[in-house]
């Protein structure tokens, strides 16, 4: 494609208008002042300086390394820590199951998202589901990723927040009972937010947080490693219980959790378009997302086996709360670190849907409004994980059941249905041999969504009816 053709393509997409194909190759248009790849094609030129900062607002350009590390860090977040209770409930063979399915299904509803945004020239979730099914499509695709995001959001705070409060009440030596003030989540957790997470989230683009993607996975390989390393010792009571092999009902139920912890559909448009412009090709998004989807199912698989092995019918929610006493406040730190790092990546995603709702770009606001947008939406989070604390549902088997939810219902959506459907609504080739399996992805999806939340349901009835 010469410069004219480039041009061409990046005219009509700025009109509003449509372009059923690019290239055999179907390589994106390249970034430039007409055509904000990040965001939608809306008619009028998108300001690219970075006068609007709260930090940067120019477009990055990362290589395949750096945008795999960014994928990777927007999979691996609270979910790794779930992964061996995973194991303890849906069995050894039944989650090495789950993992085989989730990471083809999720690998396959990448590959339809950025093919079908390419083709058409609309390389924005949001933007691909207007061009697919209206206002109603983007809105419906806009409010499934603030629930999905809002629901990771509670899950990372209650992890911050309790084992933050954790390592303090041993360090002062406080009791379980002691209500001394500043070892309470109520205290501790806010001031986190405010120092620790809010500078991060006033980044406005995704794509720059390539840097913060590499300390940040670097911490949880660390967590790995004292979970297998640990693990042994600190379990070697349990190691005579008899191991659990298929589970059924729980493989229903827990793999929600498994998407969770691997899924990155709402982040594919902000990753991709991170890309440099020559690197913005279906090919060369297929070598990404198949090298960050296979280290982070590994990370997951291996972290949740060994801990499940180690701790069997006692493997907690959190597999890091099995380790208890100051050999592991580093590891605690780290874990918090890990997540501190990593809430901005979804937050930033969080924020550029709910400005869509609003009719407005995260991108383009002045920046009164955007830091009140953006203390806004960290307040109101922050204020419903208070509301979980207070009631005393924020730990242990509530903490598994938000994974579930979040993952078996919002990320089956955003990673399956509507990849699926949008995908079989654009494309103009019956003979597409991802057709069938573009549909068939959406019907799995449903019945994903359907079993899950099924099984969750019945499994806190039953635990309800249990503790009664």
């Amino acid at each position: 494609m010469d410069a004219n053709q480039i041009h061409s393509c990046q005219a009509t997409a700025q009109s509003g208008g449509m372009v059923t194909s690019l290239l055999p190759e179907e390589k994106a248009s390249p970034k430039g002042k007409e055509l904000d790849l990040e965001g939608a094609p809306t008619g009028r030129r998108r300001v690219m300086s970075a006068d609007l900062d709260v930090y940067e607002s120019n477009a990055p350009e990362n290589g395949i390394g750096g945008t795999m590390f960014l994928l990777l860090n927007t999979m691996i977040g609270s979910g790794i820590l779930n992964q061996a209770q995973v194991f303890s409930e849906a069995g050894v063979i039944g989650t090495l199951l789950l993992y085989v399915a989730g990471g083809y299904t999720i690998h396959l509803g990448l590959e339809l998202l950025i093919k079908a945004g390419v083709r058409s020239a609309r390389l924005g979730f949001t933007e691909l589901a207007h061009h697919a099914y209206g206002r109603r499509g983007d809105l419906l695709t806009d409010w499934t990723v603030i629930l999905c995001n809002f629901g990771g959001l509670l899950s990372y705070f209650t992890v911050v927040g309790g084992q933050t409060c954790d390592i303090l009440k041993d360090l002062v030596g406080a009791s379980d009972g002691d209500s001394r003030w500043y070892t309470q989540e109520y205290a501790v957790l806010p001031v986190v937010v405010a120092l620790a997470i809010l500078p991060l989230c006033l980044t406005r683009r995704f794509g720059h947080f390539v840097y913060v993607s590499y300390l940040s996975i670097s911490a949880i390989a660390a967590v790995v490693l004292c979970v297998l390393i640990a693990g042994p010792s600190e379990g070697k009571q349990y190691r005579s219980e008899p191991i659990l092999w298929i589970s059924v009902p729980g493989m229903a139920q827990k793999f929600g959790s498994v998407v969770f912890a691997i899924a990155c559909a709402y982040a594919a448009f902000h990753a991709f378009v991170s890309l440099r412009p020559e690197l913005q090709t279906v090919g060369q998004w297929d070598r990404v997302s198949s090298l960050a989807i296979v280290v982070g199912t590994l990370m997951c698989a291996v972290t949740g086996l060994a801990g499940y092995l180690c701790f069997r019918s006692s493997t907690s929610g959190d597999i890091l709360d099995n380790f208890q006493g100051p050999n592991f406040y580093f590891f605690k730190v780290l874990l918090v670190t890990h997540l501190i790092l990593y809430i901005p990546l979804d937050f930033v995603v969080m924020r550029h849907s709910f400005c869509k709702v609003l009719g407005t770009d995260a991108i383009e606001l002045p920046t009164g409004r955007y830091v009140v947008v953006t203390v806004g939406l960290l307040t109101f989070s922050l204020g419903v994980v208070m509301v979980l604390y207070y009631a005393g549902v924020s730990e242990g088997d509530a903490f598994g059941y938000i994974l579930d939810l979040t993952g078996g219902v919002g990320n089956a959506m955003l990673g399956f249905v509507l990849p699926g459907i949008f995908y079989a609504r654009l494309n103009k080739d019956p003979g597409d041999p991802l057709l069938a399996r573009a549909r068939g992805l959406a019907g799995w999806g449903v019945c994903v969504m359907a079993a899950v939340s099924a099984a969750t349901a019945a499994a806190w009835w039953s635990s309800s009816g249990s503790s009664e």
